[in-house]
């Protein structure tokens, strides 16, 4: 249902590179109309906005006359505010009215970025978006994932990225592609500005995986390519683009999405990037169980160049070439492996390896099992790295977990999911012996029972009193009265980020379980799954009025059904601000420092969001960006003055002529001091 807002179209557009738009201001009212087609307006970069599609999208029982209406509505903000960047629509506006969408592209002056997801453009309608899209000088980002277009149109564009000067990135997958592909190869090997490149394994069938080698051997500008398989093995050739991979020297980022390799092709591979050593970061995402990651070891051992090698999916079953691997890498940095450990001498062979690594500071594992969890843990302190390698123990016999928390007080990542029920006693010691350990940063919790009203106090105790917690993961059944207690501990907490809760009870609980979340101010992830549909209207309900106060969340996911949807824009309203309040708290954090950004990086720097969003502006990694954020508290501690707009430069005091001391006198420490009561 819409309210009685209405929108003011004399208001024109007044974002300038130094000052955000009015229409800013304006945006729910914007978002309650344009959520007629599923879409929005956001923040997607400091100051700049985005029309985006809502996902998952919601269509309201809206007639055709109201939809024509919010698409002229978009045509109007296209055509007049230049301070739109971004258009990414999935499988919505366009089919409405395609003539009016296509216009109001071509009038827009401010368009950097534009991505289509799952659409059928078909005849005229394709041609004419190409034809618009070929008009679009400043445009940086292009994508047609799960599009299909005709014929003219991929000859269309094959033309545009030939001619265009600005395009940075560019994205397609299109299984209808046959000749018509080729020209489109054409036209990425003519052109000169991309350099992010992501397509799918249909681009390999073309010539048999000669044409792509072929552009990606002769490319001088191609810097990131993401390459997805989405055929049967077998059907793509992925030789010609290895052998490319050997001479290519401009290439810094490769990520192949759900490949299967098979021994000879995966040992190609790390033979080509044995002889490159420009690539500075390979992603294997993922991979198949099938996939051969034996191969990878002769990788690490020899090349040069890679800085990151992420291999996610396909587990490692011989520990020690990749042990000996490690232990003569000299240039890796950071190193992900789906690696379990199933043996002291694997796990000794393993860590004392990353020992005598001198470049490598931070080795992620996949789980250790609980049998093993205790010596692994006393290895890590024997040979000095436990800073340096991310593991989750993954417990499942409830004795070892009580031992595990015992003797292995630093473990930072537990996995505790019995085979089956637990006696409440056991569950109790287990809890009890929780609050010992202060290095607990992901707590994941997987019972096929209810928990107990003493056991649930224990853990209520840890989630209260911990200071390192950041992910929580509790699926169990609850009564009213365990989740009352969950819910009063979950509301003392200061540092959890993201929270997920399966089947809990929340009988008349609701409002308690709103309070709770308000309180936790570092929240930026929240998952909610219940099969009570009454409580699941109630919660969507009073969550739409906690979160006009909580500033950090940026991400819902509650199983939402048809009688709470009318209540969807009460909570996306909120996380869309709070998105854009993060933007502007990144923007401190990347030296834009004024008092706007200086107000919302006060309000968010514990976030964990934070680090991300400084990461993606800054391009850095997430030791740099937390660097970043410290040496910003730091800086807004000692210029807090001057920062929020009390002074211009700096604090300086007229003496009075009575000798008495003055603020601009009192040195930097007592400030500080006086600083920590203004927080």
């Amino acid at each position: 249902m819409l309210s009685f807002n209405y929108i003011n179209f004399k208001t024109p557009c007044t974002g300038t590179d130094a000052l955000r738009c009015g229409i800013f201001e304006e945006l729910t009212v914007w978002n309650e109309f344009l959520s007629i087609l599923c879409v929005e307006l956001k923040e997607v970069v400091p100051g700049k906005l985005g029309l985006v599609s809502l996902a998952p999208y919601y269509k309201p029982p809206i007639v055709d006359l109201e939809r024509h209406r919010a698409c002229v509505l978009i045509h109007w903000l296209l055509s007049r505010h230049h301070c739109i960047c971004s258009v990414e629509l999935w499988s919505t506006v366009i089919p409405r009215d395609p003539e009016l969408f296509c216009d109001a592209l071509r009038l827009c002056s401010g368009l950097k970025s534009l991505k289509f997801y799952v659409y059928h453009f078909f005849g005229r309608m394709s041609e004419d978006l190409m034809n618009v899209i070929a008009t679009l000088d400043g445009l940086e980002e292009l994508a047609f994932l799960a599009v299909t277009l005709s014929t003219e149109a991929l000859t269309r564009l094959s033309t545009f990225l030939k001619e265009t000067r600005t395009l940075k990135f560019f994205a397609i997958d299109n299984p209808t592609m046959d000749c018509s592909g080729l020209e489109l190869l054409d036209g990425l090997r003519s052109n000169t500005s991309i350099t992010a490149l992501c397509v799918d394994d249909h681009c390999l069938r073309l010539g048999d995986g000669l044409v792509f080698g072929e552009y990606l051997t002769q490319n001088l500008t191609l810097r990131s390519l993401t390459i997805r398989q989405v055929s049967k093995k077998g059907t793509c050739k992925m030789e010609p683009v290895f052998a490319a991979l050997e001479t290519n020297k401009t290439l810094e980022k490769l990520r192949l999405e759900s490949f299967v390799l098979d021994f000879a092709q995966g040992k190609h591979l790390a033979e080509a990037l044995i002889k490159n050593n420009t690539l500075r970061y390979l992603e294997l995402a993922e991979a198949y169980w099938s996939f051969e990651v034996a191969p990878f070891a002769e990788l690490i051992e020899r090349n040069t160049g890679l800085v990151e090698l992420v291999v996610t999916g396909a587990k490692v079953r011989n520990i020690a070439p990749f042990a000996a691997a490690i232990s003569v890498n000299r240039t890796l940095q950071k190193l992900v492996l789906n690696l379990s450990c199933k043996t002291v001498d694997d796990s000794k062979a393993l860590l004392s390896a990353l020992a005598r690594n001198c470049s490598l500071s931070e080795l992620v594992l996949g789980d250790i099992k609980d049998d093993i969890v205790k010596d692994f843990y006393a290895l890590l302190r024997e040979t000095g790295t436990e800073d340096r390698i991310r593991f989750r123990a993954k417990i499942r016999d409830p004795p070892l977990l009580v031992i595990a928390l015992k003797d292995c007080s630093r473990l930072s990542r537990i996995c505790y999911r019995p085979n089956e029920v637990v006696q409440p006693c056991v569950l109790q010691q287990a809890f009890g012996q929780l609050a010992a350990c202060r290095h607990v940063v992901e707590l994941t919790i997987f019972l096929e029972q209810e928990i107990d009203d003493a056991s649930a106090l224990l853990l209520a105790r840890f989630l209260a009193s911990t200071k390192t917690l950041k992910e929580v993961f509790l699926r169990f059944g609850t009564e009213a009265s365990s989740t009352r207690i969950l819910l009063e501990g979950l509301s003392c907490n200061k540092s959890i980020s993201k929270l997920s809760l399966m089947y809990w009870s929340f009988d008349r609980l609701e409002s308690e379980l709103a309070l709770a979340l308000q309180n936790i101010t570092t929240l930026n992830y929240l998952s909610l799954y219940s099969m009570d549909t009454l409580f699941v209207y109630s919660i969507v309900r009073d969550l739409a009025r906690c979160l006009k106060k909580h500033y950090s969340l940026i991400v819902v996911d509650i199983n939402v059904n048809g009688k709470s949807k009318e209540h969807e824009f009460g909570i996306r309203e909120p996380l869309r601000r709070n998105l854009s309040l993060l933007q502007q708290a990144a923007q401190f954090a990347t030296g834009t420092r004024n008092k706007r950004s200086a107000d919302m990086f006060e309000r968010l720097f514990r976030s964990e969001a934070l680090v991300w969003k400084v990461q993606q502006l800054s391009r850095n990694t997430e030791a740099e960006a937390r660097k970043m954020i410290k040496n910003s508290i730091r800086y807004l501690d000692v210029n807090f003055m001057a920062a929020t707009g009390v002074v211009k430069e700096a604090v300086v005091c007229f003496g009075t002529g009575d000798g008495k001391m003055q603020l601009d006198q009192i040195g930097l420490d007592n400030w500080l001091r006086i600083r920590s009561y203004l927080r």
